[in-house]
């Protein structure tokens, strides 16, 4: 299995030398998310057309079962009428047994439809497995002609490397292939946010189209230059004459690097220094500094866990005289420490999508303010309009922005 994909992905278009290479002993080493050209994704997704040329419109949405807080729980309940335009939304449940033995239960599947949208946030394998599940059920029992699975959280993205930090193999599995390859029925996927350029080649290895897209605009836009109470008696509003685009460090991060081109905002970064193999701090330099000094900050990323690398940058922040923080996030866990990391009026305002069930208890901090949930439902009612229209969203100007992929040396720092 694991040789199979490495014998595919030597056919890909790689980019920024991150092509495996094998050892003398037959092994190969993945030390960097690998990653396919644009042109090369762009490409990939372009052979949808054929495929749903006389069946785009005849589709279903179906969501697996879902999470309390997250997006599907939204849309099983949504007006929108993109969502059940000829066929009504069909849900999924689980029927749990004794020996950890179930059953998946649909309702409302339409036997004639021909395009299946399966939406589901998975947060465990199970929930994966349920994917597969599902997707083999409209295939093989239904007939359906083409599944398209709309994942606004996909777990194990950031599992894409088979390399330890001192360069030597490690011996485990490199889960996003794996989990990808598994999908059998699926024939494309859309992956909000997913944290490694892995994500998508793993599914080109076995010519499955897979739209990496990032919310940053969706997001952006209630966040900044909107009325933002912070306390009782202060509110703020975020605009490019007052705040500054902070990334945590100066890796690549394309949907950062667009939303402080698109507003306006200016930038600056931390710079990580790894004191021993456990120890990271983390500093400015003197011109970042500067440009922080009396501005309000506000930091754009794919994932908070523990928060704990937010605390740190909080407290550098607050050294350099920075007025205070607001966080923009999509896939939000809230594990660990994350309460301590997030208190304090410094840290402004957390704003999180609904992509996923969060596994710690936020519902103080939203009731109090300190916590906004942002709904993705409508991106996501979005996403399918676009895709009816036949829309590559790669070469389309009102969508390649919101394409998760590089395609100019200027993204990629």
């Amino acid at each position: 299995m694991t040789h199979g994909y490495n014998r595919r992905l030597t056919d890909l278009r790689f980019v920024n030398h991150s092509a495996p290479t094998s050892r003398i002993d037959g092994t190969t080493l993945i030390d960097h998310a690998t990653e396919i050209s644009y042109t090369w994704a762009a490409r990939l997704w372009n052979t949808r057309k054929k495929r749903l040329e006389n069946i785009r419109d005849d589709y279903q949405v179906v969501v697996l079962p879902p999470h309390q807080g997250d997006v599907s729980e939204k849309i099983v309940n949504s007006k929108l009428p993109i969502f059940s335009a000829k066929y009504p939304i069909a849900t999924c449940f689980r029927e749990q047994f004794p020996g950890n033995e179930d059953r998946l239960h649909i309702i409302n599947e339409a036997p004639l439809a021909k395009h299946i949208y399966l939406i589901a946030s998975p947060t465990t394998k199970d929930e994966v497995l349920d994917i597969q599940r599902v997707a083999w059920h409209f295939s093989n029992v239904l007939r359906a002609q083409y599944i398209t699975a709309i994942l606004p959280f996909f777990p194990g993205t950031r599992q894409d490397k088979n390399v330890s930090p001192e360069g030597n193999y490690m011996p485990s599995p490199i889960n996003i292939a794996a989990d990808t390859e598994s999908m059998t029925r699926v024939n494309s996927f859309m992956a909000i946010e997913p944290h490694s350029f892995a994500t998508e080649t793993a599914a080109s290895t076995i010519e499955k189209p897979l739209l990496p897209t990032t919310p940053w605009q969706f997001l952006m836009n209630q966040v900044l230059n909107h009325p933002m109470k912070i306390s009782n008696s202060e509110t703020v509003i975020l605009t490019p004459e007052n705040t500054i685009e902070v990334r945590p460090d100066q890796g690549r991060n394309i949907a950062a690097i667009r939303a402080a081109k698109h507003y306006n905002l200016k930038s600056a970064s931390f710079i990580k220094k790894r004191l021993d193999p456990k120890t990271v701090i983390l500093e400015m330099n003197a011109t970042d500094r500067k440009r922080v000094m009396n501005k309000e900050c506000i930091v754009y990323d794919d994932e908070f866990a523990t928060a704990g690398t937010l605390a740190k940058i909080a407290t550098k922040l607050k050294e350099y005289g920075a007025k205070g923080l607001t966080v923009v996030g999509v896939h939000g866990k809230f594990i660990g420490d994350w309460e301590n990391n997030i208190k304090g009026s410094f840290i402004r305002k957390v704003f999180i999508s609904d992509s996923r069930s969060p596994i710690g208890n936020i519902k103080t901090y939203v009731k109090s303010g300190k916590i906004e949930v942002l709904s993705l439902e409508n991106y996501i009612a979005d996403l399918i309009e676009a895709d009816l229209k036949g829309i590559n969203f790669w070469k389309d100007d009102s969508y390649k922005h919101l394409v998760l992929q590089s395609n100019c040396k200027s993204e990629s720092h």
